[in-house]
């Protein structure tokens, strides 16, 4: 028995080890569609189309102890430390690795609030997984307080451009 694979690129396959060639293994090698044609010699022939699709990303994973970044008017890119995907499949190894199995980029993640950070499959990896963080106001600084009759006036200095839409003022006596 003869096993042909009518484009390697697409998948390959190889006779089962230990066997009388009864048996084989085909392997994805890159998304298409080929074609699996078994010669039986004098039993004749036989074929099957196979497809090989893209893998999947799964997960991303910032880490459980991720900082909530601090507004600073700059852009917050915390680290991701793994993402997950089909890897063994394709590749034979454990985990992805930046920038030659994904990308990595943010959105809304410069002013206060929750930004995303989305890992983008390259070549056989699709289906882009998504995660966020949160970017937290500076401590506000207080410039004045002024103390008057059953009250008082604090002023502050102004984290507009962070995106605050409000401060919360308490005190004691």
């Amino acid at each position: 028995v003869r096993w042909i694979s009518s484009d390697p690129g697409v998948f390959t396959v190889e006779p089962l080890p230990g066997t009388d060639n009864s048996e084989a293994i085909v392997t994805g090698k890159s998304p298409g569609r080929a074609t699996l044609i078994v010669d039986g010699g004098i039993y004749g022939k036989s074929s099957i189309n196979i497809t090989v699709y893209k893998f999947s990303l799964h997960y991303l994973y910032l880490g459980d102890d991720v900082q909530k970044p601090v507004y600073n008017g700059k852009a917050q890119e915390p680290e991701v430390l793994d993402v997950f995907g089909d890897t063994t499949k394709t590749t034979g190894r454990w985990g992805l690795i930046k920038d030659q199995d994904y990308t990595v980029s943010y959105e809304d993640n410069v002013k206060c609030g929750k930004a995303t950070v989305i890992a983008e499959g390259i070549g056989d990896f699709t289906y882009p997984v998504t995660s966020w963080f949160a970017i937290v106001p500076a401590k506000a600084k207080i410039k004045e307080v002024e103390a008057g009759d059953r009250q008082m006036t604090v002023s502050f200095d102004s984290q507009k451009d962070s995106g605050i839409s409000g401060y919360e003022i308490s005190y004691q006596e």
